[in-house]
Formats: structure tokens, C-alpha cells, sequence
């Protein structure tokens, strides 16, 4: 099954896009610790942080009411799938425009005792299959990605059926008590990905803590809420069938559940990604009571019976300012330890994005677009 590119869901938005480089603003050499695995440092580097010094580069800072996270489909000009080509002829997505990240240095979230997740009682992480090379990583690679993960999140989230991704992450999450948060990438091919679901989990169906049909589609305006609230009960139906009995629901930003009750209706949790980064006036270390308000807002907004979760959430550590919204490293700390500190009592609310650095996405227009991931090496 082919599927489309993947790319960015955050504000692409040209005109307020500053394009700053390296060469414009510095900081002084601020000092970082290298970890390991386990937490333990490794080594002391010294490093340039590029921050924005100048007010005038600020004047007009992106502020959005909602912020656009994780993946979506691109479509051409004419409507249809835009597939890729390489040499391989490969029918997977040419991974694109999406959020992705940079080195954890710094964040040390607590392991279990046996260093690895055995339920939900910690917090998620998304998780992309991916090579810099535009290729599907390896069943060798995926079990090692899921072995350094599984020390800090119990639960993996994935958006899809291509790369075999399931059958792999299945493989991978089993022997580490890993739970899967699966993706149905298209909800306009729900039959086809449902079966291409059902293969890649055979009788593991227990390890599948979500399933969610689509990505930010009503943001994007690939679809209507009525349109997404009849591809999760037709998904439902279907997974019901399959074996699989767990919460189904569509994943969109913040913005769009509060605009679309329906959404909301129609899911058995409401499902948001919220990234503060694209909220010029919140600072990396205000990002968990920025988190908080947002869960706050959204959760008036849905059915009392409906648990709010946070699909995607992080903060990048490379690219351009945004207003008060500073990429960096040591920022990127400070603003997961902000989220971990907030929502502590219950941690299987929230997922990190993302697992690793995504160097196959383009720079996007905040230039953050590879530097999301929260994990202590690039993948």
C-alpha cells in the first residue's frame, strides 16, 4: 500500500518565517553534560547557542491559538497522493516536513526498577521508523531504538502501517512490556491499513494501548470532524472484529477538538498534540504550565466521560526563535522537566515528541523541523 509523503503539521506560515542563521545572534559558550544510557555523564562540552539577541528580529513573532504537531499526508496539486520515487522503488512515505529533535543531555527521567516500562504508569513517546536516507529502519534497528526507550516511556506511539512498522514494533515492544499506540495513517483506506494492523500484531493484540485513525486531518483541512468521526466508527467496527477492544480515537491539535465537539463525540479519549514552541509568548520553562492550561481548556471542550491525552508534545533544539520560545538544549530541558513536573501523577497522559533526532524531514520553515527528539543520542 502506498501511502503519501509525510510531513509537517506545524505552522508553515512564509511570511512570519525569519530565516535567521547561524551567523546572526550568538551567546556565549554555555556548558552541557554528555550521558549515557543510564544517565551518567559521559563528558563536559563546551557549546555556541544560537539565541535571538536582537528585539527588531523578534517584532513579528509567530503566536498561534493552536499549534499544529507531528505528521501529515501532502497531497499534489490535483488532490492525489504526491508517492515518492527511489531507487529501491519503495511504496513507503518519503518522510518530509516533520517535527524531529536533537540531543537529550540533561533530562533524566526516572527507569523502573528493571530499567524496563512493564505497564502505562510512565510517559509516552512517538516514535518514527525511519532512516536519514529516506529508507525503513531495520528489525536489529527498531529493537535497539525500543531497548534505550524502554528504560524512560512505557508506551511507543507509531502513525502507520508502512515499513512494516507494526510487525517490527511489535517484535521490538514485546520482551520489553512495551505498550503500542498504533496509527492508522489514512482514514480514507481504514480497510487496507486495518488489515495491514491485524498482520503486523497477530494474537498480540493486548500489547495495543490505542489505536488512533489519522493525523491533525481537521487542522489541515484534509477532512471534516464529520468526515473523521466516521472513519473512527468505521475503524472501531472493524478493530472490534479483529480482536482489538481498546480506546479508538482520531489524534488533532488542541484547537481543532475545541472548534469540533464532534471530535470529541466521536473518540473514546480526545487525542491532542500541543506544542508551546509555537507559542511566541511561552518560555521553555513555562512549557508545562502551558501543557497544563491547555489540557485544562480542551478537557471543557469534550464529553466529561472522555479522558484528554496529549498525543505530542516537546521542544525543539535547533532552529529559529519564536518570540519568547527559544530552541536549545539546555531550553529543551527545561521545558520536558517543566511537563514531567506537571503532570507526574499521571504520566501515561502525555507523549514526548520525539523519540530521536528525524534527520530524513526537511528544515521546515522554523528550521526546527529534524531537532525534536529527547533521547541522548541522534538516530
Amino acid at each position: 500500500m502506498a501511502l503519501g509523503p509525510l510531513v509537517a503539521c506545524h505552522p508553515t506560515r512564509s511570511e512570519a518565517a525569519r530565516g535567521l542563521s547561524d551567523d546572526d545572534f550568538y551567546m556565549p559558550a554555555e556548558v552541557v553534560v554528555m550521558l549515557d544510557e543510564a544517565g551518567d555523564a559521559l563528558q563536559t562540552l563546551d557549546l555556541s547557542v544560537t539565541k535571538t539577541l536582537d528585539p527588531a528580529a523578534d517584532a513579528t513573532p509567530l503566536s498561534y491559538d493552536f499549534a499544529p504537531g507531528g505528521l501529515k499526508k501532502q497531497v499534489n496539486a490535483q488532490g492525489g497522493s504526491a508517492k515518492p520515487s527511489n531507487a529501491q522503488g519503495s511504496s513507503r512515505p518519503k518522510p518530509t516536513d516533520a517535527t524531529g529533535g536533537y540531543k537529550q543531555l540533561d533530562v533524566k527521567p526516572a527507569a523502573s526498577p528493571g530499567g524496563n516500562a512493564t505497564d502505562s504508569k510512565q510517559f509516552g513517546i512517538s516514535y518514527a521508523p525511519y532512516r536519514e536516507d529516506h529508507q525503513c529502519k531495520s528489525q536489529d534497528d527498531i529493537n535497539s531504538d525500543l531497548q534505550q526507550l524502554s528504560r524512560y516511556y512505557s508506551t511507543v506511539r507509531i502513525y502507520g502501517t508502512d515499513c512494516e512498522q507494526v510487525g517490527k514494533v511489535v517484535q521490538a515492544a514485546k520482551p520489553l512490556g512495551m505498550k503500542i499506540f498504533a496509527g492508522i495513517w489514512d482514514p480514507k483506506n481504514i480497510d487496507e491499513e486495518v488489515k495491514l494492523l491485524q498482520e503486523g500484531v497477530g494474537d498480540n493484540w493486548d500489547l495495543i494501548h490505542f489505536v488512533s485513525v489519522g493525523n491533525e486531518q481537521v487542522n489541515s483541512g484534509q477532512a471534516t470532524a464529520a468526515d473523521m468521526a466516521s472513519a473512527v466508527a468505521e475503524a472501531r467496527t472493524l478493530l472490534r472484529q479483529a480482536g482489538f477492544n481498546g480506546p479508538v480515537t482520531t489524534v488533532d491539535t488542541f484547537g481543532a477538538y475545541q472548534r469540533n465537539a464532534q471530535l470529541g463525540e466521536a473518540s473514546d479519549h480526545c487525542t491532542i498534540n500541543a506544542h508551546a514552541y509555537f507559542d511566541s509568548t511561552i518560555s521553555a520553562d513555562n512549557a508545562g504550565q502551558w501543557l497544563k492550561n491547555t489540557v485544562d481548556d480542551v478537557r471543557k471542550a469534550c464529553p466529561p466521560s472522555k479522558k484528554v491525552v496529549v498525543t505530542e508534545t516537546g521542544w525543539p533544539t535547533q532552529g529559529n526563535s519564536n518570540g519568547q520560545a527559544i530552541p536549545g538544549v539546555e531550553e529543551q530541558a527545561a521545558a520536558l522537566n517543566s511537563m514531567r513536573s506537571l503532570f507526574a501523577q499521571d504520566p501515561s497522559q502525555v507523549y514526548f515528541f520525539s523519540a530521536f533526532n528525524d534527520l530524513w524531514k526537511d528544515p521546515g520553515s522554523m528550521n526546527t523541523e529534524k531537532y525534536w527528539g529527547i533521547n541522548n543520542h541522534a538516530a
